[in-house]
């Protein structure tokens, strides 16, 4: 129950709407409290609706896990108080610092009415706090300025993604791994050596991981297959045992992919 000062009526205003919507109708009648369910509303009235208000409510529920969601930055950028339920830390401690809010306890229907109490018996800080809400809005949720943020962040993570290469080698009755040497191989690799054995060796070569793959049966599609199926990276070079690549030969393809792609 809310003891006011004054002769103020309040008006709780639920937006949106959704399969509880005459469930809730039928509570608000029942315990006498005045409601206004405004259904969906376009984002400008919704903003609107919201400016209009003394408070909002951020009514979470206890098992959520969101942190920083459209609705508290919709509330910041409309510069009104916040009476907050949500357990984010995150969220609680901006409502702290820029003193723009009440945080209660999650459930707890008794400290919901003493915040909306407060605020209604007095004005004067809940402007203030409206005004603090406002800052909060143009410092941290404005997205005029967050969302290309957003986007340098997105990009210079996929800039940093360098693009991973391995060599599938062909070959046949290796008797040990110098072939590596010949080639001059200087990226993971992937060698399928048809011989008189079955063994998988895993092993580093000058930093590199390679993946010596012996078998005895024989023929150049099955061991093209082998070395394509045991392949991990972007890009695979094909290579036949007689080739020799290229010092920096990775930087050279990975180059012209990030280029052409």
């Amino acid at each position: 129950k809310v003891s006011l000062k004054n002769d103020r009526k309040i008006i709780f205003k639920v937006m949106g709407d959704g399969d509880l919507r005459l469930e809730f109708e039928a509570y608000a009648e029942k315990k006498n409290v005045t409601c206004d369910f405004t259904g969906f509303l376009s984002y400008g009235q919704m903003m609107a609706t919201l400016k209009s208000c003394d408070v909002a409510v951020n009514p979470i529920v206890g098992e959520s896990v969101s942190s920083i969601i459209n609705k508290v930055s919709d509330y910041a950028m409309a510069g009104v108080p916040v009476i907050n339920s949500q357990k984010s830390e995150e969220y609680r401690n901006l409502l702290i610092r820029y003193k723009c809010g009440i945080n209660c306890c999650n459930g707890n229907s008794d400290d919901f009415a003493k915040a909306i109490e407060y605020f209604l018996n007095n004005s004067n800080e809940a402007k203030i706090m409206g005004k603090n809400a406002e800052r909060l809005g143009n410092e941290k949720f404005d997205r005029r300025k967050t969302y290309p943020k957003v986007v340098e962040v997105i990009e210079e993570f996929r800039m940093s993604e360098k693009l991973s290469i391995q060599v599938l080698v062909s070959t046949m009755d290796q008797n040990d791994y110098s072939l590596l040497d010949r080639m001059n191989i200087q990226s993971d690799a992937i060698v399928i050596n048809q011989s008189d054995k079955d063994s998988v060796e895993i092993f580093n070569y000058k930093g590199y991981k390679i993946k010596w793959i012996s078998m005895r049966q024989r023929g150049i599609g099955l061991s093209r297959n082998t070395a394509l199926m045991n392949a991990t990276a972007d890009i695979v070079l094909f290579a036949d045992d007689d080739m020799e690549y290229f010092d920096q030969y990775p930087k050279n393809v990975i180059g012209a992919f990030e280029k052409y792609n």
